[in-house]
């Protein structure tokens, strides 16, 4: 029973994995952030709420391809600031780190 189970749970994390997309670089996922630009917004018609609706709308793909790239980095930077307060005094800092 057990190695059938552990069978399962192999195969079904193999099949998920089939769909993945290869790794990409970090200069890569910076080009596809910078070219996903935004539409043009006409300042002329911030009143009309149906332009807005309408501009709000044409976003939402932007935002959609944006965000996980957004919150991958904030993921990040939280990490990276939790290690740096786990290691605070610790000796281990490079050149220029200033520990005020």
């Amino acid at each position: 029973m057990k190695a059938c189970i552990s069978f399962s749970v192999v195969a079904l994390l193999w099949t998920n994995t089939l769909g993945a997309n290869p790794p990409r670089s970090a200069a890569r996922i910076l080009e596809e952030f910078e070219a996903a630009k935004s539409p043009p917004f006409d300042l002329e018609k911030r009143e009309d709420t149906e332009y807005v609706r309408k501009y709000l709308e044409a976003r939402k793909p932007l935002e959609a391809a944006k965000q996980p790239v957004v919150y991958k980095v904030m993921m990040l930077r939280d990490r990276f600031a939790q290690d740096v307060k786990a290691h605070d005094g610790c000796g281990e800092a490079g050149p220029g780190v200033d520990r005020d």
